[in-house]
């Protein structure tokens, strides 16, 4: 419903879509900025949990889709690539899409990060790939804001 009724407004509206398009772009370059910030910072672990797979994925889910960022990220993805007219239809596949996407991805990386040799070996690499994704964002977002 969310996505029928941004489609509506971006549709009437075009200098909606053009706004929503460069704030997109300035939220991948904040984003990108503090990640490579906070990529020498530590994570903080905590010791093995009893918790089932399945408890660990739905839990995974459940938080990257009640997190804020996650919205605002998906929000500016969507704002800068669906065309300012494009049909209900669309809308209902890429909400379609962007759920399973989202299952899978979030709870893979639950299941993938279990492992403790797969953890142990990210905490090795973090600050550089954190790093490197940070430099991606920018460059995505600045890319976007030298279109418009």
């Amino acid at each position: 419903m969310a996505m029928a009724g941004l489609g509506f407004l971006l549709t009437h509206f075009d200098w909606l879509h053009i706004t929503l398009q460069v704030v997109g772009a300035l939220y991948l370059i904040w984003l990108g900025l503090k990640m490579i910030r906070g990529a020498a910072k530590p994570l903080s672990t905590t010791g093995p949990t009893e918790i089932t797979w399945r408890s660990a994925m739905r839990r995974a889910y459940v938080v990257s889709m009640t997190n804020p960022k996650s919205v605002a990220f998906f929000g500016s993805i969507f704002a800068l690539v669906i065309p300012a007219h494009a049909p209900v239809w669309l809308y209902c596949v890429i909400a379609l899409t962007c759920f399973l996407l989202s299952a899978l991805w979030y709870c893979g990386l639950a299941f993938f990060f279990s492992n403790p040799h797969v953890s142990a070996s990210f905490l090795r690499f973090k600050a550089s790939i954190e790093r490197v994704m940070g430099a991606a964002l920018i460059l995505i977002g600045g890319r976007l804001l030298l279109v418009h």
